[in-house]
């Protein structure tokens, strides 16, 4: 009887709570869109490992070549083209430039013998470096951007291990991005084909010696480029209008070009107008560069002063006020820091085998600090 009435005073277990019913979150529409659009490229893709369809070095490099210069051709053509397609353009060039940094972080085709793994990276990697040309250069995408780090880095590597003639014997070319534009029907405008020819000089790596034949062929593509948009268009500087065996730049997104030599004149010339300085000078755009084309033209530049620094027989260095002003002018025509101007100078210096000394170096130093508040202000 105890054992009952205790059974009975026990606590019973309340009664579960009915289970609530799960709130399903509908996605828009444009996000089933993007989803359905993932799951088909995803599927093919691995439809295609499972076949055993994979492309060739040959087949993977035409087929690199071809999307970056339909890329170029895009964005050369932006100005006249759809809002729609306008606004696709960065969302395309960052799905490519997504592939091919992850081809340089993975290795790019692990199942390849060595030499066309390297050559499948060195590929990559040039080409990332390439797609600079195709961003809007004043964008902070332009100016800090991951995959292009990964590409500086990858080539770092290449040049480590295979050395220069190989990483030139397997890295996208100048000529063949030229070939695959021509082959899609197509044209660049100056501009691009411009900051292109920096880049490519930037993989290149040539500062010395004259021009090798990618270099002079994407010269002659850039007069060509500006002798077609206006057969009448003439330098902004000298007025001499464009013909063949000029060497042209285009500093600015205007699309207005001067020459080469002309462009140096504005450096190593008496100064003008701080309204100009830095600027076009027929429309007063700013000179604009990406942070890999403007590195090389800083090169080239610091690379032609270099040799006044050594002494000469029959007279003396360059002074250290000579030297800071020639990179204040520098860093002004570039938009550069002026620090960074002498750096390169200084490592110039260092690899021609004639470094400057300390005494040198501060002094140079200090007279930049001296002349960057006075390079501020009006004109001189």
């Amino acid at each position: 009887a105890a054992g009952e009435a205790g059974r009975a005073t026990r606590k019973r277990p309340a009664a579960a709570a009915p289970a609530t019913p799960r709130r399903i979150l509908k996605r828009p529409a444009a996000a089933k869109a993007g989803a359905r659009r993932l799951g088909t490229a995803g599927s093919k893709r691995r439809r295609c490992k499972e076949s055993g369809a994979v492309l060739s070095p040959e087949e993977q490099r035409a087929a690199w070549l071809k999307e970056f210069a339909g890329l170029l051709q895009d964005a050369s053509a932006a100005g006249a083209a759809t809002p729609q397609s306008r606004a696709a353009l960065p969302a395309r060039l960052r799905r490519f430039r997504h592939r091919l940094a992850g081809a340089c972080r993975r290795g790019a085709g692990r199942n390849l013998p060595l030499l066309q793994r390297r050559q499948r990276l060195a590929l990559a990697a040039s080409l990332v470096l390439y797609t600079e040309a195709l961003a809007v250069p004043d964008s902070a995408a332009a100016r800090k951007n991951v995959h292009v780090s990964v590409g500086v880095s990858a080539r770092k590597r290449l040049l480590e291990s295979i050395g220069r003639e190989a990483w030139d014997a397997a890295r996208a070319t100048g000529g063949e991005v030229l070939q695959a534009i021509a082959a899609g029907g197509g044209s660049a405008s100056p501009r691009r084909l411009s900051l292109l020819h920096r880049l490519v000089s930037l993989a290149s790596g040539r500062k010395h010696g004259p021009p090798s034949g990618e270099l002079a062929e994407l010269s002659e593509a850039v007069v060509a480029a500006l002798r077609r948009g206006d057969a009448d268009g003439a330098c902004a500087i000298c007025l001499a209008r464009w013909a063949e065996g000029h060497k042209a730049l285009v500093p600015a997104p205007c699309g207005h070009a001067v020459h080469v030599d002309c462009f140096w004149a504005l450096v190593t010339g008496p100064r003008v107008s701080a309204s100009y300085v830095g600027c076009c000078r027929s429309c007063r755009a700013p000179h604009c560069w990406g942070p890999l084309a403007l590195s090389n033209l800083v090169c080239t530049l610091v690379a032609a002063v270099a040799p006044a620094l050594a002494p000469r027989s029959g007279g003396s260095p360059l002074a250290p006020d000579e030297v800071a002003e020639i990179c204040t002018r520098i860093a002004e025509e570039l938009r550069a820091p002026s620090g960074m101007v002498l750096q390169k100078l200084i490592e110039e210096c260092v690899s021609r085998g004639e470094p400057l000394s300390r005494a040198d170096m501060a002094a140079s130093k200090a007279a930049l600090r001296r002349l960057a508040p006075a390079s501020s202000g009006g004109e001189t």
